[in-house]
């Protein structure tokens, strides 16, 4: 089993790789590969690997969508950009709804709870205050956040306490659903001193969304994110360089 452990993080440094040289459709198939060794695994696991196996299943269907997210993004046709940022939104909710959600797993992560309902709002804009527009689910985007917000805080308590991706995921949930000021929303992600490349990290989910066609009130809150956020790197940066 460790081997293939290996194998699958081989697979997926490739991908990751790929992504950052924009080569997207290689990085999504080297994605794919180590989804489909994971999978072939989980059909018959050792007792003791099964949960190991589901997170990083869950792991590797957040980075697949994360190559078709920036992949769309890229992309000046609008129908390829839709297009991939569907595929983005199936590939998120893929990990969740298979992995992450599944209490046999005891997965506690919101990488692809929230990043769905990210990816859902990219490519459905009016999704976000649009009663009569539901995401797979059945239930309203709003709705789909509010959950997102409960479980996340709930594991901030446990056994997430403390978790910079966690504390950031808070943060744009909070933005998204106008409770706080980007100030408000961020300050305990700011307090917790988190490394550049996770700055960056909550950048690259920030700047898309703040150029929406949302109410305007979210969009400056949004703006004012990207900006704090953005000057709280180019504060830290210097000294990591």
């Amino acid at each position: 089993m460790e081997d293939l452990f290996e194998k699958v993080l081989e697979l997926k440094t490739k991908a990751k790789n790929r992504r950052d040289l924009k080569r997207y459709e290689s990085a999504a198939s080297f994605a794919n590969q180590a989804i489909q060794i994971l999978e072939s695994a989980l059909v018959s696991p050792d007792a003791r690997e099964k949960s190991k196996l589901a997170d990083q299943l869950a792991d590797s269907y957040g980075l697949l969508g994360g190559i078709y997210r920036r992949w769309g993004l890229s992309s000046d046709d609008q129908q390829k950009k839709y297009e991939r940022l569907k595929e983005s939104f199936n590939a998120y909710n893929t990990g969740y709804k298979k992995y992450e959600e599944r209490e046999e797993y005891k997965i506690a992560n919101s990488y692809n709870r929230l990043n769905r309902l990210v990816g859902y709002l990219l490519f459905n804009p009016a999704s976000l205050d649009d009663p009569q527009v539901d995401i797979p689910d059945g239930k309203t985007l709003k709705e789909e956040l509010e959950d997102a917000g409960v479980s996340i805080e709930n594991q901030l308590k446990l056994e997430r306490r403390g978790d910079v991706w966690a504390i950031a995921d808070m943060a744009l949930v909070k933005l998204l659903l106008n409770r706080e000021s980007p100030m408000a929303a961020y300050a305990d992600f700011i307090s917790a001193s988190p490394a550049d490349y996770v700055y960056d990290t909550v950048l690259s989910a920030l700047r898309p969304l703040a150029v929406l066609e949302l109410r305007d009130e979210i969009v400056d809150k949004l703006k004012g994110a990207v900006e704090l956020v953005e000057g709280k790197l180019q504060n830290i940066r210097p000294a990591n360089l």
